[in-house]
């Protein structure tokens, strides 16, 4: 049997990001407009910051999750586009529900770091927190953060609508081994 989980709206942060790379490819494609309307030479670099950013986006929204299926199998993260993510249940160690985790910040150059949500290495911290967490996150929403330590000593953070409901159809797959936390309850970082 599978569960399948909505992936949570979009935070504000990547609502920011993501509102960011519209202006500003509508702000190059309006230089160039412009420029051609009125008879005057177009900047090459109007045209390619407009196809730059384009591209970008078209790939951010081609890695940004769609939803999660927790299978026998274990977590699957499906994307928009081509290629699932799959992290088997006999690697997970525990799963936290943690809502106050903190906030996402992009860094891998691949990463889409806030673009139609995160998918990628990011650093996960609170403003007044010294010490960060380095995880791979596929998600949309800090707020709705499950956190899945693998047995590797990995972390890797989804955001669900529903986290609860995720961490518990996903505690009921693992087994015994892996110890489920509930929401509000807090590791240490370190």
């Amino acid at each position: 049997m599978i569960a399948n989980f909505r992936v949570a709206r979009l935070g504000t942060a990547a609502i920011a990001w993501t509102a960011g790379f519209f202006v500003a490819i509508l702000f190059f494609l309006g230089r160039v407009v412009y420029a051609s309307t009125s008879g005057a030479p177009f900047s090459t670099f109007d045209v390619g910051a407009a196809i730059v950013l384009a591209l970008m986006v078209v790939y951010g929204w081609l890695r940004s999750v769609r939803r999660y299926s927790v299978t026998d199998d274990g977590l699957v993260v499906e994307r928009a586009g081509p290629g699932k993510v799959t992290i088997p249940s006999e690697k997970i160690a525990s799963v936290e529900a943690n809502s106050d985790l903190g906030s996402f910040f992009n860094l891998g150059f691949f990463s889409i770091g806030g673009l139609f949500g995160w998918a990628g290495k990011v650093r996960v911290r609170k403003p007044t927190d010294i010490q960060s967490l380095d995880a791979l996150a596929y998600g949309t929403n800090p707020r709705y953060a499950v956190v899945l330590h693998l047995n590797s000593e990995k972390t890797i953070i989804v955001t669900p609508a529903d986290p609860a409901g995720l961490v518990n159809a996903l505690s009921q797959r693992v087994g015994s081994s892996t110890k489920a936390m509930t929401a509000g309850r807090k590791k240490k970082r370190g």
